[in-house]
């Protein structure tokens, strides 16, 4: 039973694994703080879990408990693999083999739809303690196939989670906040003190929730394809983001920028934080078709 298996802090102990901070290894070692984190994946049940990064276990031992269809965990460090290992027999013998797969290698290089799953088509969660000096790019490359997910629960260093969730006009708020926005909701449910890691990063945590948007779900095909339009011009915008948007929107639309500065209640006084994540969607699709 999963509840035989030693502690967390033990498992380690008797590896006598060293994280690598390369690697960016920062494990939470208390079980009931990752019970709790875990809550706010509230809508697991028959759903597919895909875990990054699942160091000693913490996440996937509550996660494995619920009555979720499948759980894969993807770890490039082949040390993990035999931290996992007591985990994955315990799994076995409990739910069948079927129901926890281990995976070694690097998340940058696989496709959600490539994932070793038995039932693809179900809804997929992703749920990952993220590697720092990936985080944001793994978080691009999924926004690219949030077709076939459910929800995101993932934690980041809370400043880069701020950036994720900031809104117009705050001093955070820039293209990964657009980005992320134009296809997801995000809410930032839980911060992490950095002492609650072992060993403990130089900053803190946040957890992030992040569903996609209703608008996204009705028009998935189209919203995937702004991607790049929005990504482009995000880019060109916030490469000045302290000047006046009058001379860029003049280049990007030539002839039709004043119908733009009407139809969608845009000023030349503006500034690239001054712009809202519809907006932008708006002005995407104009330069899209540009």
């Amino acid at each position: 039973m999963l509840n035989d298996l030693p502690s967390l802090h033990q498992t380690i102990v008797n590896a006598g694994f060293h994280m690598k901070k390369n690697l960016g290894q920062h494990f939470l070692l208390d079980e009931n703080l990752c019970a709790y984190l875990a809550q706010y994946a509230y809508d697991v049940q028959g759903c597919n879990i895909y875990e990054v990064g699942p160091g000693v276990g913490g996440l996937t031992r509550v996660l494995l408990a619920k009555n979720i269809k499948q759980l894969i965990a993807i770890d490039r460090d082949k040390r993990a693999m035999l931290l996992l290992k007591d985990l994955k027999i315990a799994s076995d013998k409990c739910f069948g083999e079927y129901k926890f797969t281990l995976l070694e290698g690097n998340a940058l290089h696989y496709q959600l739809s490539n994932l070793p799953f038995h039932h693809p088509d179900d809804k997929l969660w992703i749920i990952a303690n993220l590697p720092y000096n990936i985080a944001t790019e793994l978080l691009i490359s999924w926004l690219y196939q949030a077709n076939i997910l459910h929800g995101m629960l993932l934690m980041f260093q809370k400043e880069v989670a701020q950036r994720i969730c900031a809104q117009p006009q705050q001093k955070n708020y820039g293209r990964l906040s657009i980005i992320t926005q134009s296809i997801m909701d995000c809410h930032q449910v839980a911060d992490i003190d950095k002492d609650k890691f072992t060993p403990s990063p130089k900053v803190d945590s946040a957890l992030l929730l992040c569903t996609p948007k209703q608008e996204f779900i009705n028009h998935t095909e189209e919203y995937l394809a702004l991607l790049n339009p929005l990504s482009n011009i995000t880019g060109i915008f916030f490469n000045q983001r302290r000047k006046m948007i009058r001379k860029l929107m003049d280049k990007l639309f030539q002839d039709n920028v004043d119908d733009i500065y009407k139809k969608y209640n845009l000023y030349p006084q503006m500034r690239p934080e001054d712009i809202t994540v519809n907006q932008y969607i708006h002005l995407a699709r104009c330069f899209g078709c540009g």
